[in-house]
């Protein structure tokens, strides 16, 4: 009879602790992010651009500088550095367990076209890679 409680505990705990440690694996967070609004808009429409950084550990990350490459159909047209003499800088600072917009920049898009945007997020925890798209219709 002692036999049951214990077999039934050791399968409780399989079903509740398998679980939990199998998804605690599959979890991952983006730190860099390419936010922007609207993705989908026509020539002579704004759109909004944010670069921003999550911070998911205890201490505070410094941004450094965002290398970045526009692409327009497929080709790269352009690309350049960001750092905080740049306009449309806002901080390097990410206090711990925060998300931060490091750059932000409106414009009006003046071309037609699919255009993506890949950045790279120079960090005193490392470069993490981001990327974002958007279509300029007619």
């Amino acid at each position: 009879m002692k036999s049951k409680p214990i077999s039934f505990s050791i399968v409780l705990l399989a079903l509740i602790f398998i679980p939990i440690v199998a998804f605690s694996g599959c979890v991952t967070y983006d730190k860099g992010m390419v936010r922007l609004d609207p993705t989908t808009l026509h020539k002579g429409e704004t759109i909004k651009l944010d670069l921003a950084f999550g911070n998911f550990e205890a201490t505070t990350v410094t941004v450094s500088s965002i290398d970045w490459q526009r692409y327009k159909d497929g080709a790269k047209e352009a690309e350049g550095t960001l750092n905080s003499g740049s306009s449309g800088w806002k901080t390097g600072t990410v206090p711990a367990f925060s998300i931060v917009v490091v750059y932000e920049e409106t414009g009006t898009q003046s071309r037609t076209g699919s255009f993506e945007l890949r950045v790279v997020f120079h960090t005193s925890e490392g470069d993490f890679s981001a990327s974002g798209t958007w279509t300029v219709l007619s």
